[in-house]
């Protein structure tokens, strides 16, 4: 198949019949949509599937590089901590001395770690878009494994946006039973230079605010009134990730920004911000990060440090319980990490 209308595209095979011959094909083409921009004028026609070009993720001994144009980005295979180099326009915002990567903590406050053998591969690689996919355990200081995982890192050509889907998987067939964890972070360690501001989304607009060098700013978001999975009533066997006061209450409901100990923003249970996101940016560059769905994701958080660091909360430690998978459990977020130089444009 080739698609006309658009310069880059292309298609892979989805599923096929029993014959061979494709039943799904999935095209991933770059055009130009939004505000007044008329609808791009495709048509799909016989072709060699793809507009040829340069695939954007290269595998090569020990590491994961991806080229979208203005992003570059090296993945090291072993120890897996999502990003070891970042270079946005030519400006180098996170190198191989961070400590980023996933931040997850048992039931009893000792830090887990990835076990040594994390699988790394592209998934997808096109001219278009690009998905490198590692599946890994983390696990114990003594090896005991807690809990699995699949981590997705989509790149798309031409962005400098890194959209991340985190999976957590508990379903080994040697470790059956509950998986607990205290928290779940994915963190970005960059250097982005001095005089570092955090910005959040409001439900109607943003606040801004100065960190120190050992500040910590945070949006948090409890149950609100948007409708999600089911909450109501008082089933025996229904483990809700924040423990409930009676039928229809959790111990904490709502949208709330801090700096440390300092609130900025309460917002009640129909206060949320539509899209949920947060900046950090220095005299370098900054990182935005944006939380797909927070609302309906509860709880969650996004968080910023003085340091350089911006943490995507998946499954934060201001839950005052701990989380509980339970056997064959998959439970998936999805973050964007965003990295830019000169200021940050709050996301669409």
């Amino acid at each position: 198949l080739a698609l006309t209308g658009t310069p880059t595209w292309s298609f892979r095979t989805l599923d096929t019949w029993p014959d061979g011959s494709v039943k799904w094909a999935l095209c991933e083409a770059l055009v130009v949509a939004g505000g007044e921009v008329p609808a791009p004028d495709l048509h799909v026609k016989q072709g060699g599937g793809s507009s040829g070009g340069t695939a954007l993720v290269h595998d090569l001994q020990g590491h994961m590089a991806v080229d979208t144009g203005p992003l570059k980005v090296k993945i090291d295979k072993q120890p897996f901590k999502l990003f070891d180099l970042v270079i946005v326009d030519g400006e180098t915002v996170v190198n191989s001395s961070g400590q980023g990567g996933i931040a997850a903590k048992a039931v009893d406050g000792q830090m887990l770690q990835v076990r040594q053998d994390p699988v790394v591969r592209i998934e997808c690689n096109g001219p278009v878009r690009a998905v490198v996919r590692v599946d890994g355990t983390l696990e114990r200081g003594n090896g005991n494994a807690v809990v699995d995982f699949t981590c997705r890192m989509a790149f798309v050509r031409g962005s400098r946006d890194v959209a991340v889907t985190f999976t957590v998987r508990n379903a080994s067939l040697d470790n059956p039973g509950h998986a607990r964890l205290e928290s779940l972070e994915l963190v970005v360690d960059a250097h982005l230079g001095a005089s570092p501001k955090a910005s959040f989304a409001l439900p109607g607009g943003s606040l801004q605010t100065p960190l120190d060098a050992d500040s910590w700013a945070t949006a948090y978001q409890a149950p609100p009134s948007a409708p999600t999975q089911m909450t109501v009533g008082n089933t025996p066997n229904y483990l809700p990730h924040l423990p409930k006061l009676d039928d229809t209450t959790y111990v904490q409901e709502g949208y709330t920004v801090y700096r440390d100990n300092t609130q900025l923003f309460l917002g009640g249970k129909d206060e949320w911000p539509s899209s949920s996101w947060c900046d950090l940016s220095g005299s370098k560059g900054g990182v935005t990060l944006a939380f797909q769905q927070m609302a309906y994701e509860w709880p969650a958080a996004i968080s910023c440090s003085g340091q350089g660091q911006v943490s995507a909360g998946l499954f934060p430690g201001a839950d005052p319980a701990p989380y509980t998978w339970v056997w064959r459990q998959h439970e998936s977020r999805t973050v964007t990490f965003s990295f830019h130089v000169g200021p940050a444009s709050a996301p669409e």
